[in-house]
């Protein structure tokens, strides 16, 4: 399942990552921080992260058993310059 598109805010320090096209239903707190949107019939289709952080990304991608999350961490850290 590959991300359909990724939103940087730089100003508010948050990143959108779209994983599939549809209606938000929902929208679940993972952490403080990161926020899953679903639709109707629970498809993940986008993650809020309002800090971003690699490592909350990973756990994500853990959770919800998407292995294309865990590769996005690399390219990830070089767009919002963290480790």
């Amino acid at each position: 399942m590959p991300i359909k598109q990724i939103t940087i805010d730089p100003l508010a320090g948050a990143a959108y990552l779209k994983i599939k096209e549809g209606k938000v239903a929902k929208t679940k707190e993972f952490s403080e921080e990161v926020f899953l949107d679903f639709d109707v019939r629970n498809h993940l289709l986008g993650i809020e992260l309002l800090n971003p952080c690699c490592g909350t990304l990973r756990k994500v991608a853990k959770k919800y058993h998407l292995s294309i999350l865990d590769k996005a961490a690399s390219p990830l850290e070089k767009i919002l310059h963290i480790a």
